[in-house]
């Protein structure tokens, strides 16, 4: 029996997802932290709510660096087999005979879960290794 060679079932694993997952927010975290640090500028609004948002930035900064473990950390074996798993999962909920309000609360987030780590597999892929957010801000500087 020859070898399956992981590389070659990748293409056919994942579709086109977009590549908001990082990029998206890097965008949002630099885009916040732009309008924190001029919030004189800021309206009133904006001013009157600055500790929320800076609570929210520090919560999008923490999502990311957990982002960037994750991928950094891990092989493209370790995100197909999650998929497969999942997808495994998946197929269990469905072949339940009372699929009913339960079952698919389950399957929305065993189905999220699966388009999470495509998108992880999508940019492990693409990219190998991800730079932490202080590696970036430093070359932004």
């Amino acid at each position: 029996m020859a070898k399956i060679q992981v590389e070659r079932l990748i293409p056919h694993l994942i579709e086109q997802l977009p590549l908001d997952g990082p990029l998206g927010l890097l965008d949002e975290i630099f885009a916040l932290q732009s309008k924190i640090e001029n919030s004189k500028e800021a309206d009133f609004y904006f001013q009157m709510g600055l500790e929320n948002h800076k609570y929210y930035l520090d919560g999008m900064k923490n999502e990311y660096a957990k982002m960037v473990e994750l991928i950094n950390t891990n092989e493209v074996a370790y995100f197909v087999a999650q998929i497969t798993h999942f997808e495994f999962a998946l197929k269990k909920v469905y072949a339940m005979q009372n699929f009913n309000m339960i079952g698919r609360i389950g399957a929305v987030s065993i189905n999220s879960q699966i388009t999470k780590y495509k998108n992880l597999l999508q940019i492990k892929i693409q990219y190998g290794q991800l730079k932490s957010l202080g590696e970036l801000m430093q070359e932004e500087a």
